[in-house]
């Protein structure tokens, strides 16, 4: 089976929205944004890592859409992508978040998120034990050292997998 098309994903406050495609269009004039959901542009070729978006709140780089409808099918594409791309003693950080509905942190979205973690980190300490003891839980400031793993849901069943290695996430 082929690797899933892969794009960067950028997300910004919904406020600001028109002014990150505006700043993507002039930083990365050789592709166009495209939207996937409100506040959430998409563009298809590769940023260079060094150009600094001031509108954009997060990003995606190489990200991979999937359709899941279940937690656990969550919590075994995220398992899949860290297995496959987390090398053995690479400490890595885990991010899951909703871009639906209530996203302000009370919302079946949030839950949803937070069971996905927790399936997650059942699968790893099941099968990959070593891949559980190099996710980094506490918030120490970011390092060259860090990968960074992102599920952005766009809905309960729709969302994007980023795994962004070292030194890319810093």
């Amino acid at each position: 089976h082929s690797a899933p098309h892969t794009m960067h994903l950028f997300l910004s406050d919904s406020e600001d929205s028109a002014f990150l495609a505006d700043e993507l269009r002039r930083t990365f004039p050789q592709t166009a944004p495209r939207e996937i959901a409100p506040a959430l542009l998409a563009l298809d070729a590769a940023p260079n890592a060094a150009n600094t978006l001031v509108f954009a709140r997060q990003h995606l780089p190489d990200a991979a859409e999937f359709r899941c409808d279940s937690i656990r099918a969550w919590a075994e594409q995220l398992f899949a992508a860290i297995a496959e791309l987390i090398p053995e003693n690479q400490p890595w950080r885990l991010h899951i978040a909703p871009h639906y509905g209530d996203a302000s942190g009370a919302g079946a979205g949030q839950n949803r998120c937070a069971l996905i973690g927790e399936a997650l980190g059942e699968m790893l300490h099941r099968k990959r034990r070593h891949l559980a003891r190099s996710l980094v839980r506490e918030t120490p400031p970011f390092d060259r050292a860090t990968a960074l793993v992102q599920l952005l849901l766009v809905a309960p069943d729709h969302g994007f997998i980023s795994v962004a290695l070292a030194p890319l996430p810093f």
